[in-house]
């Protein structure tokens, strides 16, 4: 019988932070290892229906790590205009099939929120992991619902100040209000320019298809979310330099469609599987910028899907 998980019931499954991280950990590092199985991202621009109807967009991300339990199909979609309906902007499910028999054992209905958790996750494995010594600043650009995640998520990794860009005014105001309620006591807002030309760590979150970040300071770490699909992108020219050091959870997705597309000719890419965790981060100098850019995996999916459907058995095996 195939299991039904609504969003309400599996948010108390989801790990804490620590153990997403290093999930997302083990999910770079089996992909570039190559034990695992990830087909290419479908992308589907749903194109609105009327004036009054925004449409959206959407991805298709399947595969499996070898030798494990489930295979799984992950649906996550955009669609800005739910805002004004009362809904979330991140719709979707999560399907995991037996890699023994192929039947559908589990259908986690998130809505996308398992998707932006594991995004969110992601980036603050890369802070925690390639922020330079003594940080002080965190600049996040976007006020979505991954940027409230990582905020969140981040409040913890020994920063100062966070810094709120955003287009809107209102928007960002009422991030700084989100913020200060997580435990952010220095919050400010400025501009995109502003607040990257000083942040020592930029998150970006927005689905922006021009940049937004038109350089930033030496030494900085810069975590790019938002390129996720053909035609977005987030960073300047000036950004991915020729002397940058570019690291990319897929090298075959974001010289695709990520921000990796951008890079000058002869710019190398480093996935993060093939980065040894435990060693020296790869931080030439402290003038070395680095770039991480996230364009998003299907074993990140496969991860944070069974531990979350791991713990639904687990509690149902409990109530017997």
């Amino acid at each position: 019988m195939v299991r039904v998980v609504q969003q309400r019931e599996m948010m108390t499954k989801i790990p804490p932070l620590a153990k997403l991280m290093d999930a997302m950990r083990d999910a770079y590092e089996e992909f570039s290892a190559g034990n695992a199985y990830v087909a290419d991202v479908q992308h589907v621009h749903v194109e609105p229906r009327d004036e009054d109807c925004e449409g959206g967009h959407a991805c298709v991300k399947s595969g499996y790590i070898k030798n494990q339990k489930s295979w799984v199909v992950k649906v996550a979609g955009g669609f800005p205009g739910n805002a004004a309906l009362g809904l979330s902007n991140s719709q979707g499910c999560m399907l995991l099939f037996s890699q023994t028999t192929g039947e559908l054992e589990t259908i986690l209905l998130d809505n996308g929120h398992l998707t932006d958790v594991r995004t969110a996750a992601a980036a603050c494995l890369c802070i925690s992991k390639f922020a330079p010594a003594k940080a002080a600043s965190l600049s996040i650009l976007g006020t979505g619902v991954v940027a409230k995640l990582v905020a969140e998520y981040a409040v913890g990794l020994g920063f100062g100040g966070i810094i709120v860009s955003s287009r809107s005014t209102e928007s960002a105001e009422k991030f700084a209000a989100f913020a200060k309620s997580k435990g952010w006591a220095k919050v400010s807002i400025e501009s995109y320019e502003q607040a990257t030309a000083r942040a020592d760590v930029i998150v970006c979150c927005t689905p922006s298809t021009e940049p937004l970040v038109p350089s930033v300071k030496p030494g900085a770490l810069v975590v790019a979310l938002g390129a996720d699909g053909p035609g977005k992108r987030e960073l300047g020219p000036a950004v991915l330099r020729g002397d940058v050091k570019l690291l990319v959870d897929s090298r075959k997705q974001c010289e695709a469609f990520g921000e990796a597309f951008y890079r000058p000719e002869g710019l190398p890419t480093e996935e993060l599987g093939e980065h040894k965790w435990a060693g020296a981060p790869p931080r030439a100098t402290p003038d070395t910028v680095i770039v991480c850019d996230l364009t998003g995996i299907a074993t990140q999916d496969v991860a944070i899907a069974c531990a979350v459907r791991d713990a639904v058995v687990a509690e149902d095996d409990g109530a017997k």
